[in-house]
């Protein structure tokens, strides 16, 4: 990814954010306003807490780094995709759309969830799918034996 110069500015088709100048709060902000559209990357989140949270349209957003505590929570249409680890709660009461973490996710990832797909390509700590409605939800790497056992509805998988 190209270092971003500006606060924000497009690149190819999508609109970049960049957390290290852009204040977390105005690039969710930008995230919710009515009828957006198109592609969003935000560069160096460096472990911020509710990265793209309650989006609530069919949009692309690729965090490019680290998230902290219930990034991409609430998600609704949304594809997110988070190229780092993420902290507790990623995709946290997501209804639908997907979010795909590249990393591991930390304790919670997905609780409370209503729909959508939540991919972690690592590996899932504690109470993964805790309290879920109808996600789907996909470990690749290790996850806590919790998590196979307690799923409610659904059917717990990983890539052996």
């Amino acid at each position: 990814m190209d270092t971003l110069t500006s606060s924000s500015r497009r690149r190819s088709s999508a609109t970049c954010f960049d957390l290290r100048t852009v204040p977390l709060r105005e690039v969710n902000t930008a995230l919710h306003a009515p009828g957006i559209s198109g592609e969003f990357v935000i560069a160096h989140p460096d472990g911020a807490h509710n990265v793209a949270v309650g989006v609530d349209a069919p949009v692309k957003v690729t965090v490019e780094g680290h998230v902290g505590y219930y990034a991409a929570g609430m998600n609704q249409q949304a594809e997110i995709t988070i190229n780092g680890n993420a902290g507790t709660g990623v995709a946290e009461n997501m209804m639908s759309g997907t979010v795909w973490v590249k990393g591991n996710a930390s304790q919670s990832a997905g609780a409370t969830a209503h729909g959508g797909l939540l991919v972690i390509e690592g590996n899932a700590a504690a109470r993964c799918g805790i309290s879920t409605k109808g996600v789907d939800i996909v470990v690749r790497g290790a996850r806590a034996t919790w998590f196979e056992s307690h799923v409610q509805g659904q059917p717990a998988m990983q890539r052996e």
